[in-house]
């Protein structure tokens, strides 16, 4: 064999045990991890949906090799009666040292979801947090942001399941 051959098999042997590359996202986390969900009815037959995801601990980004002490609490809440979206938001708090509260409307994003069917989850949450980020008085660490854009993924696929298996279309608030 010769020494190009040689060459050239043992470098295509060193790529093919390369970790390949992913979209996961892997996660570990140090602390207390928080989920919780609410559903209340109101006088007017509107039922309202709280979701929550939050942190307070390390979020270590297993692809990324970084980690990020975080402190938040995020809480979407979608009002619904019948068909009818009459809200959703949400409420991003931060208790860091330069902690911060930004709520956001996410209406249009949350209705597109439900309503469409090749919507995904994942540009779901990566959407809301474009909107929270954009708001933000400062900005967001990356390794944290792909742990809260999983979650709003989560978060926004759980309050979405009961109409999207229902097959109710959803229509804007009636004025």
């Amino acid at each position: 064999m010769s020494a190009s051959r040689s060459l050239l098999l043992f470098a295509s042997l060193a790529l093919g045990l390369l970790p390949s590359p992913s979209r996961a996202d892997t996660f570990r986390i140090i602390g207390q991890e928080l989920t919780g969900e609410a559903t209340t009815t109101e006088a007017d037959g509107s039922v309202r949906t709280e979701v929550k995801a939050g942190l307070n601990g390390w979020v270590y980004h297993v692809e990324m090799n970084e980690q990020v002490l975080a402190q938040a609490i995020v809480t979407m809440a979608i009002t619904v009666n019948g068909d009818e979206l009459r809200g959703a938001a949400v409420t991003y708090r931060d208790f860091s040292r330069a902690g911060f509260t930004v709520t956001v409307q996410i209406d249009p994003c949350w209705f597109e979801y439900v309503n469409e069917r090749d919507a995904t989850a994942a540009a779901f949450g990566d959407d809301v947090v474009a909107r929270i980020e954009a708001a933000a008085p400062r900005a967001i660490d990356p390794c944290w942001k792909h742990w809260f854009a999983q979650r709003l993924a989560l978060l926004g696929a759980k309050t979405a399941e009961p109409y999207v298996k229902a097959g109710v279309t959803l229509v804007p608030p009636r004025r």
